[in-house]
């Protein structure tokens, strides 16, 4: 006669317990980079939100007049905005942690540009140096980095010069 043993509980409890960790970990290292980046693809499609949004605000306070004045709030929480009044332009750039557009990547959403030239450093721009549009900054900075969080914009129209409406954007 043979005797067979059976497995004892505490050997198939680790044996349990061994197999859901490892299934949680299998899980966790193949799902989380996929998480992390729908959360940057989503940023870039806040961003370009924003810019629309900051446009729309910089084309109303042009249509109403001088002396209008317009407020807006931005949100960034993972790219960098910046206003470069030289250029007349508005920046939005993020570094992602894996490809979230094709490398050498170039296209236009409405006055919103989009630009990658590896796919992963990707920079969406709001440029008005080709129109009647010219903005400044009233305290004369070259550049202005807005940085994580909320951001008070403020947009004035001080009128017209040489075909020109100078518009304030401030930033509080």
């Amino acid at each position: 006669m043979v005797r067979r043993k059976a497995v004892s509980p505490l050997v198939s409890y680790m044996l349990v317990v061994f197999l859901i960790i490892s299934g949680v970990i299998i899980v966790l290292t193949m799902g989380m980079p996929l998480l992390e980046r729908s959360r940057q693809v989503a940023s870039i499609q806040s961003a370009q939100d924003t810019l629309l949004n900051i446009d729309s605000k910089i084309r109303e306070t042009v249509s109403y007049g001088e002396g209008t004045m317009t407020d807006l709030t931005i949100t960034s929480d993972y790219g960098r905005y910046t206003f470069e009044p030289t250029n007349d332009t508005f920046y939005y750039t993020i570094e992602t942690e894996a490809e979230v557009v094709s490398a050498g990547a170039h296209t236009r959403i409405g006055p919103v540009n989009m630009s990658s030239t590896d796919g992963v450093n990707i920079k969406l721009s709001l440029d008005y140096s080709d129109e009647k549009i010219n903005l400044t900054d009233p305290d004369g900075r070259e550049r202005i980095n807005f940085g994580q969080g909320f951001s008070n914009l403020r947009f004035r129209n001080r009128g017209e010069t040489d075909g020109k409406v100078n518009l304030e954007v401030g930033y509080r």
